[in-house]
This record gives structure tokens, C-alpha cells and sequence, in this order.
């Protein structure tokens, strides 16, 4: 059987967090937490009298097909709503008489494209985008056919499923190729209301994106922060008896974050807390802790710099030498940010294929909590990871490895 391949003080700077937050905290109404899905689903029916698999992303359609000889057969996986730089266009496409089914196509299959285009299948539109190459957290979406000699038909078929496939071609199926990759999707905790999910999960780490378009409402306060999907604040981690020291370990890739004109960061702390209040968040404003901006800073070159911030509900300061423009695009760069019980953090970033050393500091950052007669949160011991400015672009961050342990 085939198988399946498969350190100058900058206090007052502001950040992004405190001055906007504070500034939006002005407003008369709540802003609920309400993002755009990432992902959407993308439903499935057949019909055994043509033996055609259908497959939309419109609810109603489906439905439709059913009332036309189409058995449901649920949501076969969720895929992007709309274009990313790693995904490709789900085209579909119709052949009448006598095939009479339905095949699906990204653009990187030109050689396909061109034999439906040339034999008599109709494009139909497209339904969403899968991903052309596996980007962290994805699996494959498999194609596989099958071809009756005796009445000419032709049938494809679709599946996520690695052991599917299996059984599929053990059952006579023809395995095709890939056809691209799809995410896995739950529901974020927190995010208000019901029905279809379609927000990313990366099993064993996080994932952060902005989904807008560059619509107007995005660009202005103060609800633009709804279309941020991928808040994440963890309020406490164990701590054993005897240790002094939380690290933080991740790594991170991104196919369009790092650019110099995203005008972009994303606040990482540890050793504190961010209660987010997902019916106001522009009210969630108590964060404490020591962290890194990932992106544009007191720096001022957009977001491929890295700097050390010190976070509290009365002061944002970055502090730290500056590093800019360290960070690439589709490079896997691994981060290790480590804070002591007396505000002691350092971090280093390295790029995982090679372990070059692209950027670290340290500082003992316990004097600025005393200037501004406050001391460390020493007992909070948990991490955030929260979107922090207004950008002007769409982009997608994907955190894998994440880790938290603690030291003597």
C-alpha cells in the first residue's frame, strides 16, 4: 500500500498598552472582545445516485444540496477566509455529463488546472484558501479519486485524516497528492457567543493574528482591538518550593509580521499577570510583570526589534538596549525570556536551524518599580501574550514549543 507523505531608560515611550488602553478606558461603551474567525468551515455533503462529494463554505448551499439527492456529511475541515502569503485559493470547479462531479484546486497545480479548464469542467468560485505549505500547527488535506471504466465517472474526494486516507485506498481509492494544509480550530475561552468556532489552535503553543483587511474601522480607537485574534493570558504557573526564577521558551515563525512598515508589537511578560475582561477589553489594563516588545518599540524600525519592557496598571516602560532589525520573515527563531523574584530578566532570541545568536539582553529592572514606589509583583507567577498597537496590515505569528518552568 502507498503511504502518505506527510540598556538606556526610556520611561514615559508608552508602548502601545498603557496610553492606548488608558485612552479608550474614556469611552462611554463597553468594547466587547468580538474578532473576525481566522477560519471557516467548510461543509460536506454526497450524493451516492452521482456520486459526487460537494464541498462550500456556504451554510445555506449545503443545506440546499441536501434537499437534491446530497447526504450531509458534516464539516470536513476549516480553512482561511480570506488570502494569506502561505495560501493558495480553493477553486472549485463542475463537470456535467457524464462525470458529473465536483474537483477542487489550489494554484499550484497549474497542470491540473489546465487539463479541467481544457475538459469540460466550469469554474465555480473558490472556497477559502488552504495553505500551500505546512505552516506551524497544520495537517495535511489529502485528495484521493476513484475512476469507474464502465460509466466514465469520475469521483474525488477530500480528507484530513491520515488513517481515512489509509483506509480509503485500501479500499480501492487512488491516492492524488496533497491538496494543501488546514489548521486545527476550537473555540477561544473567553470569546463571546455561540455557534460555528473557527479560531486556530496550535496544539503545544499559541497562535496570534489581526484579520481586518485594512478596514476603516480598524484604524481608528477604540474598537479596532476585535479584529486581534490570539489574546492569551495565563493568571498563574506552578511554582515549586525552592525556585526563584520563571523562563518563558517558545518559538515563533511568521510569513509577513516581520517588516519594517507593520507598525506592529506584541507584549510578552512573565513573572505577572493580565486579567483580561473579554466584555471590556479596553478595561483590562491591571497587567503586571517583565517581558520583551516582539516588534516596533522605542526602537522606532517597525517590527523586527526586539526590546525589554517592564509592565504595571500605573507605568509602561521600555528599557534595554536597543536591537532592531533582527528579525525575518520565514525564519524559526527560538525565544527564551527568564525573570527573577527581584526583577532580574534577560532573554536571548536565536534562529533555531542555525542557533546564530540574534539578539539578547539582560537587566536588573528592580528599580523601576522603586521609582515609581511599587514593588515587583514577586508573587505572580503567570504570562501574557497580547497584541499591542493599532497596525496597519493584516499578519499572522505562530508560537509553537511554548514552555514554562521554573529555577533556583
Amino acid at each position: 500500500m502507498k503511504m502518505l507523505p506527510g540598556n538606556t531608560l526610556r520611561a514615559g515611550w508608552g508602548t502601545g498598552i498603557l496610553l492606548v488602553l488608558a485612552a479608550s478606558s474614556q469611552a462611554l461603551a463597553a468594547i466587547a472582545y468580538q474578532p473576525i474567525p481566522p477560519l471557516a468551515p467548510l461543509h460536506h455533503t454526497y450524493n451516492p445516485g452521482i456520486t459526487d462529494n460537494f464541498y462550500t463554505l456556504n451554510y445555506q448551499e449545503s443545506f440546499n444540496s441536501t434537499q437534491n439527492g446530497y447526504v450531509s456529511r458534516g464539516i470536513l475541515a476549516y480553512v482561511e477566509r480570506y488570502s494569506q502569503p502561505t495560501a493558495s485559493p480553493f477553486r472549485r470547479y463542475w463537470k456535467g455529463p457524464p462525470q458529473l462531479e465536483h474537483v477542487y484546486l489550489t494554484d499550484n497545480y497549474p497542470d491540473e488546472l489546465s487539463y479541467v479548464l481544457n475538459n469540460g469542467y466550469v469554474p465555480e468560485g473558490s472556497e477559502g484558501h488552504l495553505h500551500t505549505q505546512q505552516v506551524p500547527g497544520s495537517m495535511a488535506l489529502y485528495r484521493l479519486s476513484k475512476f469507474n471504466a464502465n460509466t466514465g465517472d469520475l469521483v474525488h474526494t477530500y480528507t484530513a485524516s491520515a488513517a481515512e486516507a489509509q483506509n480509503l485506498m485500501a479500499q480501492g481509492w487512488g491516492y492524488d497528492h496533497i491538496a494543501g494544509y488546514v489548521q486545527h480550530t476550537s473555540t477561544l475561552s473567553g470569546i463571546p457567543g455561540s455557534g460555528l468556532d473557527g479560531y486556530p489552535v496550535i496544539p503545544g503553543g499559541h497562535y496570534l493574528a489581526r484579520r481586518c483587511g485594512n478596514n476603516a474601522t480598524c484604524q481608528s480607537e477604540p474598537g479596532f482591538r476585535n479584529y486581534y485574534v490570539g489574546y492569551r493570558s495565563v493568571m498563574s504557573t506552578p511554582k515549586p518550593t525552592g525556585t526563584h526564577r520563571q523562563t518563558l521558551s517558545f518559538d515563533v515563525w511568521s510569513p509577513d509580521y516581520f517588516s519594517p512598515a507593520q507598525h506592529e508589537h506584541i507584549a510578552i511578560g512573565i513573572h505577572g499577570d493580565f486579567p483580561l475582561n473579554f466584555s471590556n477589553i479596553e478595561a483590562s489594563t491591571a497587567h503586571d510583570g517583565l517581558g520583551i516588545l516582539l516588534g516596533e518599540s522605542g526602537c522606532g524600525q517597525g517590527a523586527t526589534s526586539v526590546m525589554i519592557e517592564a509592565f504595571s496598571p500605573t507605568f509602561s516602560t521600555v528599557t534595554g538596549h536597543c536591537t532592531p532589525n533582527v528579525l525575518r520573515n520565514n525564519v524559526t527563531y527560538s525565544f527564551r525570556i527568564t525573570v527573577s523574584d527581584t526583577a532580574e530578566i534577560s532573554y536571548t532570541v536565536r534562529e533555531k536551524l542555525t542557533n546564530r545568536l540574534v539578539s539578547s539582553d539582560s537587566l536588573n529592572a528592580a528599580g523601576l518599580w522603586a521609582n515609581q514606589k511599587l514593588p515587583f509583583p514577586a508573587n505572580k507567577t503567570g504570562y501574557f501574550f497580547i497584541p499591542a498597537t493599532l497596525g496597519s496590515q493584516d499578519y499572522t505569528l505562530y508560537l509553537t514549543n511554548l514552555n514554562v518552568s521554573w529555577q533556583p
